[in-house]
């Protein structure tokens, strides 16, 4: 690790900010939650980066290049694997002051046992709990759940 002052490393981050800016763009961020986001990332590789350099190994740039993108897929294959993620719309997000809200935003698509099973989660309900009281298993469960969200999801993307 580097011994840089806070100085040196604040200077880095700033006169290296626009390599981030470039590399956050190149994935084409859907809106600007995704855009500060990624953003956010960007700074975690970008502080990384600066961290971790070894000038006589490789250039700095370099460096950032790697670990921004890095951050950003690691975040993005972590995303699509969690199939509950629920990408709500900017204008949606200063809507939502409590968990009842997002019933504004479930589609009639879902069936009586998913919205029972998606109020239980949202109440903080584990799916061994969800699954005991609608007399199924936790997997099982967790399946509804999915479905769900995944219905959820579709009727509210962009």
């Amino acid at each position: 690790m580097n011994d840089l002052s806070s100085d040196q490393l604040a200077s880095l981050m700033d006169k290296n900010m626009g390599l981030v800016v470039t590399l956050v763009n190149s994935f084409k961020p859907k809106n600007e939650n995704e855009a500060d986001e990624f953003m956010q990332l960007g700074r975690i590789g970008l502080w990384k980066a600066i961290n971790k350099h070894d000038p006589e190994k490789a250039k700095l740039s370099t460096l950032i290049w790697h670990y921004v993108k890095w951050e950003i897929l690691r975040h993005l294959d972590k995303r699509k694997k969690d199939k509950t993620h629920l990408p709500i719309k900017d204008s949606i997000c200063g809507e939502l002051k409590n968990a009842a809200d997002i019933w504004e935003f479930i589609p009639d698509t879902l069936n009586k046992k998913e919205k029972h099973v998606v109020q239980l989660r949202l109440e903080g309900h584990t799916f061994l709990d969800i699954g005991e009281k609608i007399g199924c298993s936790r997997g099982w469960a967790n399946n509804i759940f999915k479905s769900a969200m995944e219905k959820i999801n579709e009727a509210n993307e962009s």
